[in-house]
């Protein structure tokens, strides 16, 4: 998943009458990726789909036990990945007028086979982010 944007899920401020994703007080909701280092990355070729979405971040491990959650945030947000990292590197790119681009991907499925397929990925994961950083850095 190559972000074209994305959003703090746990930045949850409802009780205060902000949307979820939202940091209280400011204009901050969705980070925008920088479109130039989108649509480079996504000339990159990969024996693998490339796919431009939203990109889902928080505080927890999402798993299967959590679906209905997900679920929620899908319909709320309409993310296609969740991770832990993404909207807070997004957070300070944005703040300082830094570029950035967020490239997930998807390692498992979130449910009991997790523990096994993680680390099974794990070299497919390394190999697709290293082919697009390579592209994108032009070597």
């Amino acid at each position: 998943v190559l972000a074209q944007d994305c959003v703090q899920y746990d930045m949850d401020a409802r009780g205060l009458n902000f949307s979820i994703g939202t940091i209280p007080y400011t204009d901050l909701r969705f980070f925008e990726c920088d479109e130039a280092l989108l649509n480079h990355a996504l000339s990159t070729e990969t024996e693998h789909k490339l796919h431009v979405g939203r990109i889902l971040t928080g505080d927890r491990f999402v798993t299967h036990e959590h679906i209905s959650q997900l679920l929620d945030l899908k319909s709320e947000l309409g993310g296609d990945a969740v991770e832990m990292e993404g909207a807070a590197v997004a957070q300070v790119c944005t703040i300082h007028q830094i570029p950035f681009l967020i490239i997930r991907t998807i390692s498992d499925k979130a449910n009991a086979d997790s523990p096994i397929d993680f680390p099974r990925f794990l070299p497919v994961v390394a190999h697709n982010s290293f082919a697009v950083v390579k592209h994108i850095l032009g070597s």
